[in-house]
């Protein structure tokens, strides 16, 4: 059996297909993540389960995109029945997918970290706490010429 392509059972993918993706280990007739077993019958209705040519790193791509299952089944006929349309939405899932990655990467690196224990669980300290700071601890303040606290460590900074 081919390890690289995406495995599924005809008729589970149908019974499950009303059922919503609540986890990743959840049966819905993909073998994605369930080894496929030796008699190559589904483990749960028994029947013959079938090869794909949708590749499982495409699978990745197209989960990136939706666990729905009718879009699944949809895009897996479509590789079967017009493989160069197939490709060219899969490239358009991959630039998405790409896309959003990078999107997050950069709002990562632009976002305020704690100096000492490099979270981003961050607030500003507002005039008043600091100036409250001030009025009970004078210079001894440790809010003086600070204007974030971190809410991991409880530095200030």
């Amino acid at each position: 059996m081919d390890n690289d392509r995406l495995v599924i059972c005809r008729k589970c993918i149908e019974d499950f297909k009303s059922i919503p993706y609540t986890t990743p280990f959840q049966y819905r007739g993909l073998y994605t993540n369930f080894k496929v077993p030796d008699d190559n019958l589904c483990n749960i209705c028994k029947e013959k389960l079938y090869i794909t040519e949708v590749t499982k790193d495409e699978i990745k791509i197209l989960y990136s995109i939706s666990h729905d299952n009718s879009f699944l089944h949809e895009m897996i006929k479509l590789k079967e029945t017009d493989p160069i349309e197939y490709q060219l939405k899969l490239s358009q899932f991959k630039n998405h997918v790409q896309q959003q990655k990078m999107a997050q990467e950069e709002q990562n690196t632009n976002r305020l970290k704690c100096p000492y224990c490099n979270s981003t669980n961050v607030r500003k300290i507002g005039s008043g706490e600091r100036a409250m700071s001030v009025l009970g601890w004078g210079l001894l303040s440790k809010k003086i010429n600070k204007s974030f606290k971190c809410n991991n460590c409880g530095g200030t900074f």
